[in-house]
């Protein structure tokens, strides 16, 4: 029902029957009373409120009614008939939050007993069959929540607030009851979207209620009644998009309540690992993809606008000032909210990290459009004009992980902010979980699947900012695309290593993958060399200042070790005999590197990572056999010829002909793939990811717009 058509449903008429006051009913009467409609006269009837049809009256009585409750007074008490009328009008939110605003934690604790009234009636609203009669209800409830949440000064937050609005000893029942009309409201055939949207939203504004999840003690209630089934139902309707966002949103932070706490058990989490329905399943990709698509296409449009301003001639101008007084030039980047534009991660993450059916929705691929993004109009999307957008656009008949690889891309790009340094690490670790599985490394190295994809590559002092499409080719050369750009785009003094340890990560399973199954993966092999001993070159060079950081000799065994399987291995996956005798060339070329490595390594084995600087000594055996076995040959025919310098392909020769003299160590364990296992430092960033979402949405998921501080 529209606000119109429930406002003249309030307009006066003489009742013809009499009606016992809402007042002196139960709880139960009262609940049925409101969601039954009743003849002309009674409580639903058409005409039973005299002050709808005046907007001024209504805006008098809305402002009677909350003056009276700040106050600590029932407004039922000098109008008996008020709280049947009250959430027929309309909310002035502006109002509402400024008085709400001007009362301080004390203030809300004095008068609890009337903000307990309120309660009880927007619980008992919620079941209304006047749709607009819940609407209010809940967008009342949201705003006294929600500014209630956002005030300084309680003792304890966890029980005052509580105490405020609730009542602490009732909280139990109170809060059951609230999730139970929510929830009834989420799965009703009747209730319209908008109303629907508000509940969600409402539910949002309860689990972002403080910074900390785990310290949200009204969670504890929607664990002792879950509400999961609801939420998967939504998503399994053919309008999922109008809800898709907030309810991956809210499932995600409901995952994530104590999932630490190995004393308390999620009842979220135990229904997400069990689900089997491919429906739902299906259902939660669509929703995945969707967003995926979205951001993809936003992002990339940003990214058209943005790079194509950076190639004029001001561009031009400060790059020439910057060369001249030595000034290090920023490369422009594109600016990304990861706590807002992709929150989806989390839900994501956890449905991959949980659920081992989800694979197959992970590599179904699909055509653009059986799940259309959400609420975008056709002005918001990047019109073909746009090189970039229009890249995108082509590469968008597609599948979730095609997807993914895009959005990552995106998000990769610059991972200076704390936050989205934190989202980077979620988006690595869901792509290692990804790789975990046997049936994904099929799928990214099946030559039969063609799927476009599209990569965004940041600008740089050497290139312009792009998006790059790969149209042909397994999806693992995609993936390896990816992993060399970030190698090659994010070593800084500040090094993020555990970015690096997730990237290196997921190199390992596909070579490992590779190896056991001989797959010769037609690919750039050379690129992924360079990456790799980039890192090398890397860590060597500023060894005093990232000792003091990390333990720089575990990332470089990594490094070693993606390198070692090339080495021992490389005869069996590489595409062809002559891709073996470069990878030696560039090892040879590069000898000071890992020669410096060593001796770094040599000097640490006693400090305080002597185990893992130790190990870096027994990994670069077989490179620095190499080495040492074809540079005395090199340097010998250089002197026999009288040269200073050999071209590339007489060192190749002289690489085949002395491979038979070579002797190489034989390791263990380098196909070993250990599956990834959460710890205290993974949990400690995945806090971080879900702090930076409950903190982005504490304040800006409203039913309505907020108004300004101060005001």
């Amino acid at each position: 029902m529209s606000e119109s058509q429930a406002a003249a449903a309030a307009s006066p008429q003489p009742p013809s029957t009499p009606t016992p006051k809402a007042s002196s009913l139960s709880v139960e009467q009262r609940r049925t009373l409101l969601s039954t409609p009743t003849t002309p006269g009674g409580l639903n009837s058409p005409r039973q409120s005299s002050c709808a049809d005046d907007p001024a009256l209504t805006k008098s009585l809305f402002k009677f009614g909350w003056a009276k409750i700040l106050q600590g007074t029932d407004p039922a008490e000098s109008r008996p008939a008020f709280w049947d009328e009250f959430f027929l009008i309309k909310v002035d939110t502006v109002y509402l939050r400024i008085k709400l605003r001007n009362i301080d934690a004390r203030g809300l604790l004095e008068i609890r007993k009337t903000l307990h009234i309120v309660y009880d009636q927007c619980i008992l609203s919620l079941g209304s069959a006047i749709q607009i009669r819940a609407a209010n209800a809940m967008l009342t409830l949201g705003i006294l929540l929600q500014e209630s949440f956002s005030k300084q000064g309680f003792k304890n937050f966890a029980y005052d607030v509580i105490e405020a609005i609730v009542g602490f000893d009732y909280a139990p029942r109170r809060v059951g009851e609230l999730i139970t009309a929510v929830a009834k409201i989420l799965k009703s055939r009747t209730a319209g979207d908008q109303l629907k949207d508000v509940a969600l939203r409402l539910l949002i504004i309860i689990a972002t209620a403080t910074p900390d999840i785990d310290q949200n003690v009204l969670l504890s209630h929607f664990m002792a009644t879950p509400i999961f089934d609801e939420l998967i139902q939504l998503l399994r309707k053919e309008d999922r998009a109008q809800h898709g966002h907030h309810t991956l949103l809210l499932l995600g932070l409901l995952l994530s309540y104590r999932r630490n706490d190995a004393d308390s058990v999620n009842p979220y989490t135990n229904a997400l690992r069990e689900m089997q329905d491919p429906v739902s399943l299906n259902a939660i990709g669509a929703v995945v993809s969707s967003f995926l698509v979205e951001r993809n296409r936003e992002w990339a449009s940003l990214a058209d606008s943005d790079g194509g301003a950076s190639h004029g001639v001001l561009s031009n101008v400060g790059s020439f000032f910057s060369k001249l007084f030595d000034v290090p030039e920023e490369a422009p980047t594109l600016k990304i909210d990861p706590a807002h534009s992709a929150a989806l991660m989390l839900p994501l993450y956890q449905i991959v990290r949980l659920n081992p059916a989800f694979v197959n929705v992970v590599t179904h691929t699909r055509v653009l459009g059986e799940a259309q993004p959400e609420s975008r109009g056709d002005d918001d999307l990047p019109k073909a004009a746009d090189p970039a957008a229009a890249a995108l656009t082509q590469a968008e008949s597609t599948n979730l992980l095609s997807s993914f690889l895009t959005f990552s891309s995106f998000l990769l790009h610059d991972t200076k902010p704390a936050t989205t340094a934190s989202f980077c690490y979620l988006c690595w670790t869901t792509l290692l979980c990804i790789c975990d599985d046997m049936h994904v490394d099929q799928f990214l190295h099946d030559t039969k699947v063609t799927v476009p994809i599209a990569l965004f590559y940041a600008e740089k002092r050497h290139r312009p900012a792009e998006i790059r499409r790969r149209d042909s080719g397994p999806l693992a050369a995609a993936v390896f695309d990816l992993c060399v750009e970030f190698m090659l785009s994010h070593l800084k003094k500040n090094l993020q290593a555990d970015l690096y340890t997730m990237c290196l990560g997921v190199v390992h399973r596909l070579l490992c993958y590779q190896k056991k199954n001989q797959i010769r993966l037609r690919f750039e092999w050379k690129s992924l060399w360079t990456a790799l001993i980039t890192i090398c070159s890397f860590v060597v060079g500023h060894e005093a200042v990232l000792i003091e950081q990390v333990d720089i000799f575990a990332l470089s065994s990594q490094v070693i070790t993606n390198l070692n399987l090339f080495i021992t291995f490389g005869d069996t996956f590489l595409p062809d005999p002559s891709s073996y005798d470069e990878l030696y060339y560039e090892l040879i070329r590069v000898h000071n590197t890992f020669e410096g490595l060593y001796n770094m390594a040599r000097r640490h084995t006693r400090g305080p990572y002597g185990a893992s600087a130790e190990r870096l000594v027994g990994d670069l055996i077989n490179i620095r056999a190499i080495t040492n076995h074809f540079n005395p040959r090199i340097a010998t025919w250089k002197a026999e010829k009288a040269l200073t310098t050999l071209s590339t392909e007489e060192v190749l020769k002289l690489v085949r002909d002395n491979y038979d003299t070579l002797t190489l160590k034989l390791f263990s364990g380098l196909v070993k793939v250990v599956p990834f296992e959460d710890n205290e430092e993974h949990a400690a960033k995945l806090s971080a990811v879900v702090h930076a979402i409950v903190d982005a949405n504490h304040t800006t998921v409203l039913l309505i717009p907020t108004i300004a501080p101060g005001h």
